[in-house]
């Protein structure tokens, strides 16, 4: 270990463990994913039955509906998105953790999770897009609930609340852009790091020298 631990650059240490990060937080997150495939209504209904005011708690019992109906719509696609998400997550940590004791295997597998992450964070920002205008409406729709327990709303209310919906929709995707772009400058760096010829050596395990020449 120590003999491997003094050969390995730093560059090398710092992209194992943020693969490893990545891979334990990839796993928790496709976890929770799979957590609200199974039981997202469920969820929405018993947080809805919570709300004190009758009116917001039906509005957020369609919110919850409409998006149960968007999930059941696209249930096979969001199932193989969750498969692949841990299988990615799963490759970074192997891999991470085989690299750091400069395995072949590692080496290899960190290379494939790289390039089959830049294509699955691309096709994530699909169902991503897909939500923003729900998104939008359940903002609108609950600050409208909202209001109408109060009297005397402002002028121009259901428009400005209309317009703040589309505002935090697209900031949410903005941000899922900003996540996607980070990712895949990270996931082109490793490419790029780990094909790198002086990097690619340390993998290569010396063949065995023969008996009759040793």
């Amino acid at each position: 270990m120590t003999s491997t631990s003094a050969s390995r650059p730093g560059g090398v240490t710092a992209l194992c463990v943020l693969t490893i990060v990545l891979g334990v937080l990839g796993i928790l997150t496709g976890l929770l994913a799979i957590g609200g495939l199974l039981f997202q209504g469920q969820m929405q209904s018993a947080i809805a039955g919570l709300q004190p005011d009758a009116e917001v708690a039906r509005v957020q019992r369609e919110a919850a509906e409409q998006a149960e109906e968007m999930m059941q719509r696209h249930l096979v696609r969001n199932w193989i998105f969750v498969i692949v998400r841990l299988n990615v997550a799963t490759a970074f940590l192997l891999g991470g953790i085989w690299s750091l004791g400069l395995k072949p295997a590692g080496r290899v597998t960190l290379l494939a999770a790289f390039g089959v992450g830049i294509f699955f964070e691309l096709f994530q920002l699909w169902p991503t897009w897909e939500a923003r205008e729900l998104s939008a409406q359940m903002f609108e729709r609950m600050a409208q609930a909202q209001q109408r327990g109060q009297a005397n709303p402002p002028p121009g209310f259901d428009a400005t609340m209309k317009m703040m919906g589309q505002v935090i929709a697209t900031m949410q995707f903005a941000v899922t852009v900003g996540i996607f772009l980070a990712k895949s400058s990270f996931y082109g760096f490793g490419l790029w790091y780990l094909t790198r010829p002086r990097v690619a050596t340390l993998f290569v395990r010396p063949k065995p020298a023969d008996p009759q020449w040793a």
